[in-house]
């Protein structure tokens, strides 16, 4: 009988190698399910990005100024922020006037009994606010035209303080400001809100300033209160003269680009001489820093209120 021999192969190199090659492959087929379950991401045409604006470019300096914090006291007025005028609609006389000026009144409160002319039924009128009474038309009997105020109240819980600057006290005082209200024995914190410009009667202009003060109480109307502001006093800066703009109702003014950014808006900006000075001048106004535009360059004017780009800085 003869003997078979059987030779049992070895396959676990073959196994090796296998796996070997299937984990060299292993990122290029997580690519291919990729693309097979969302084609899409790599093949679908992108979406066009929005087209950007163009901005005119304009040639600016930088100017920047030192500051120092100065006080000022000054005297204000205790003004309404708000009144109501009760108005007649048609030709009246006044037929009862239960109030005068002075008087403390509630909303709801009858202040006028009008009587139209034409003889229709008298009108009462009643105060939309708690406040106090102003001014009045009249005693009994007096004609109202139509639209004419019978009667007007002031809201005495939204005073305000109203002050007017002088010239060099107008070069320093901002809206923002910060302001110590002194009335009697109290101490009242406000800001100021708005500075605007006030003609005298001898057409010199000067500032006026508003105080607000949300904590304000107990002021009378008309009554005066000292108020200490707190503000910024920024040095002379010296400007290149290709920076000075002549604006007609200005004067000399500066052309700035507003913001910190590339872009920024046009604005004008009044100025005044204080000294001559090597390649400009000094001029006051300014805030602490600015990008003003400079005449020239090659580059156009823009006009005010303009959005314009950063071109070159000099």
């Amino acid at each position: 009988m003869s003997e078979a021999t059987v030779e049992m192969l070895d396959d676990e190199p073959h196994r090796r190698r296998l796996w070997s090659v299937l984990i060299a492959l292993g990122p290029l087929l997580t690519l291919v399910m990729a693309v097979s379950l969302n084609g899409e991401l790599f093949f679908s045409d992108p979406v066009p990005e929005e087209t950007p604006s163009f901005f005119s470019p304009v040639a600016v300096t930088m100017v920047a100024g030192r500051a120092h914090p100065r006080s000022l006291t000054l005297s204000g007025t205790a003004t309404p922020e708000r009144f109501v005028s009760l108005r007649a609609q048609q030709s009246s006389r006044v037929a009862a006037l239960p109030v005068k000026a002075g008087d403390t009144v509630t909303a709801g409160q009858v202040v006028c009994r009008l009587q139209p002319v034409s003889g229709q039924s008298a009108q009462d009128l009643r105060s939309p606010i708690d406040g106090q009474i102003s001014a009045v038309a009249g005693p009994p009997g007096t004609l109202v035209q139509a639209g004419g105020a019978c009667v007007t109240v002031i809201d005495t819980s939204s005073l305000i303080l109203t002050s007017t600057l002088k010239p060099h006290e107008a070069k320093v005082v901002q809206a923002g400001d910060e302001a110590d209200i002194t009335v009697g024995d109290a101490h009242i914190d406000g800001q100021v809100r708005l500075v605007y410009p006030e003609t005298d009667r001898h057409g010199r202009e000067l500032r006026a300033v508003e105080i607000a003060a949300p904590e304000l109480r107990g002021l009378s109307l008309d009554e005066t209160a000292t108020i200490d502001v707190t503000t910024e006093q920024i040095e002379a800066t010296i400007v290149p003269q290709r920076a000075l703009v002549m604006v007609s109702g200005k004067g000399l003014c500066v052309r700035m680009v507003s913001g910190k950014g590339p872009t920024g808006v046009v604005e004008t900006v009044p100025i005044q001489l204080v000294a001559v000075a090597p390649g400009g001048f000094y001029v006051s106004g300014l805030p602490p820093e600015a990008r003003l535009i400079v005449r020239g360059m090659g580059f156009e004017q823009p006009q005010e209120g303009e959005t314009v780009r950063i071109g070159r800085i000099n």
